[in-house]
């Protein structure tokens, strides 16, 4: 089976690029809204459902197989769709991880455009969008890079914290104890002399 998944071209590309969107869509719900679910969420679920359906599909009969890469063209336009809605926002509010994203996502589609324009106008295909990608891929390393970093300093900086609540309680155990040593002194005084009287 695996054989003639790499024998057929259209089922290749089509099924690899449905696994990059799976992942690209969970990875940017997970960066950008981790605790409640996005359109990002979604896509990322359109994307499953679809690679659960299709694949099987293409597989029993090949004919079908270019539909992988057309289904996923018209996924990868509600992807883009979602990521508007979605990132561009919040890369506007200020989100660090969003305009990371946002640059990244940008300089994509402008080197794909340019490959199209290039293709139409000059009847040469000069490939910008392979380098676009290139500079994607390298935002991301960068933006996961930032994310250690931020994960690294609230780290250190919670160990401070805990650092500083230590001495604060060591110093207030010390202060129990020597109120309970006073305080007992104090106690064992006159209860001798009651016992010694009785």
């Amino acid at each position: 089976v695996f054989n003639l998944w790499l024998e057929n071209p259209a089922l290749y590309w089509g099924s690899l690029s449905i696994l990059w969107s799976i992942g690209m869509m969970g990875f940017f719900d997970e960066v950008i809204s981790p605790k409640k679910k996005s359109l990002l969420w979604f896509a990322k679920w359109w994307h499953i459902i679809y690679c659960i359906i299709m694949i099987p599909i293409a597989f029993y009969d090949f004919s079908y197989a270019i539909l992988i890469g057309n289904g996923n063209t018209l996924l990868l336009g509600l992807d883009v769709l979602c990521i508007i809605i979605t990132i561009v926002p919040k890369a506007l509010e200020g989100d660090r991880y969003a305009k990371i994203v946002t640059l990244g996502l940008a300089i994509v589609g402008t080197s794909g455009a340019f490959s199209i324009l290039s293709n139409l106008i000059i009847d040469y295909n000069i490939d910008f969008f392979r380098y676009g990608m290139l500079i994607f891929v390298l935002t991301i390393i960068y933006l996961i890079e930032q994310m250690y970093i931020d994960a690294r300093e609230n780290l250190l900086s919670s160990k401070k914290e805990l650092e500083a609540k230590n001495v604060e309680l060591e110093k207030l155990n010390q202060l129990k104890d020597e109120f309970l040593a006073n305080t007992s002194h104090e106690f064992k005084t006159p209860l001798h002399g009651i016992i010694g009287m009785a």
